[in-house]
């Protein structure tokens, strides 16, 4: 199989979504892969074997050189059509994108189209699939879904994509209940398949040496600065712990994207008198991770949503378990007591109470941490992930 990716996330992201494309990009599809990405100013930081990488650069589109069917079809239909539904910026995004799509597939055998974006991305193997018969995939990653529910074109264009797609991946069974609630019927086309971690980047090796880095208790959490993390809940947790215990530290390690929400987080430690507790750690690349997670001895996700959570495979592939908020995928993935601990969301004195059980109780942690590592390499490696998406897309 030729299969083309359509990505605006594509070595110039940290995000999960990010981390899902690399993981075919590796070679868990051994197949030729073409892969069509926004343009980026960073290096590649991932070799990118045989695959054909095409950038998109913010073009107008009559400065774009292009044969005369495709300026008919995208001309035509698309200033048609999106013209009436989609603003003026997405339509352009819509544009370029689908204008490589047409000029890569006149040149190699493709059949295949995934879009690791449901919208506007996601339009681009819908209509492929209806010009050429092609497999349109999508990957549901859980943000879009209520980002896109506010005005109707948004909604209605977002629907037409999820109801004519041949597969829509949904990244949790929670993930799945949400996307058929937000069509409004029950859609045969969703498949359900976890994400994964990289079993040669995050393991147990070094363990021991990592941790010697700190002399206290080392609490991490990894993830973007924004509400839905509910990076708020954790500090006001502390507070409460640091009534009892002062000897840990808490690393909050991830990317600064809500500057409104990131002062309100400075507010809270000068308010709740932990500067000497927490530890910035921002633009830390994702292979460097497992230096963390190894000089942790726990991992907190205190979401207040979150589709699955792919930052507790990593965290357990490395032996450490996760408290993680009992919302969204993160129960499908976590077994309270079993091989981490769940905590009501919202509720920060419980999981103020899970914390100061583990701090209190090292070898309880440890064996959670076990219990985790066994979990996630016997069913939530990349190569497992990708291999159930190769047999779901080979059946259509």
């Amino acid at each position: 199989m030729h299969v083309l990716l359509i990505s605006r996330y594509f070595h110039h992201s940290t995000s999960g979504i990010q981390t899902y494309i690399e993981a075919i990009d590796k070679g868990y599809f051994n197949d030729s892969l073409s892969i069509i990405a926004k343009n980026s100013n960073k290096p590649h930081k991932i070799p990118i074997k045989n695959h054909k990488v095409y950038y998109c650069y913010k073009k107008k589109l009559r400065n774009i050189q292009c044969n005369f069917l495709i300026k008919l079809f995208v001309k035509g239909f698309i200033k048609l059509f999106f013209l009436l539904v989609i603003n003026r910026t997405v339509r352009y995004q819509i544009s370029e994108r689908l204008l490589n799509a047409l000029q890569s597939i006149k040149k190699q055998d493709i059949n295949i189209c995934i879009s690791a974006i449901v919208s506007p991305e996601g339009l681009i193997p819908v209509i492929l699939k209806k010009l050429y018969g092609f497999k349109s995939v999508i990957l549901l990653h859980g943000s879009e879904i209520h980002s896109f529910s506010g005005r109707f074109q948004h909604k209605w264009l977002m629907k037409y994509i999820l109801e004519n797609s041949d597969i829509v991946v949904a990244n949790s069974f929670f993930m799945k209940s949400e996307v058929q609630k937000f069509v409004g019927s029950k859609m045969n086309n969703v498949f359900v398949n976890y994400m994964g971690y990289d079993d040669k980047i995050f393991n147990i090796k070094n363990n021991y040496h990592e941790k010697k880095k700190y002399y206290k208790s080392v609490i991490l959490t990894v993830s973007n600065f924004v509400y839905g993390k509910g990076l708020d809940i954790l500090l006001n947790a502390l507070a409460e712990v640091k009534k009892t215990r002062q000897d840990f530290i808490y690393i909050m390690l991830g990317n600064r994207r809500d500057g409104s929400y990131q002062d309100y987080l400075d507010e809270l430690i000068v308010k709740k008198e932990l500067k000497d507790f927490v530890q910035f750690q921002d633009g830390v690349h994702h292979d460097k991770l497992p230096s963390f997670y190894h000089s942790c001895d726990f991992v907190v996700l205190p979401s207040r949503k979150e589709a699955f959570g792919l930052v507790i495979l990593e965290a357990n592939a490395c032996g450490k378990p996760v408290i993680g908020s009992d919302v969204g995928g993160i129960p499908e993935i976590i077994k309270d007591r079993e091989n981490g601990l769940l905590f009501k969301p919202e509720s920060h004195m419980e999981l103020a109470e899970k914390i100061i059980y583990l701090l209190e109780n090292p070898d309880y942690c440890r064996d959670l941490g076990y219990n985790a590592r066994k979990k996630v390499e016997t069913t939530f490696t990349w190569e497992r992930s990708i291999k159930r998406l190769k047999q779901r897309i080979n059946k259509i």
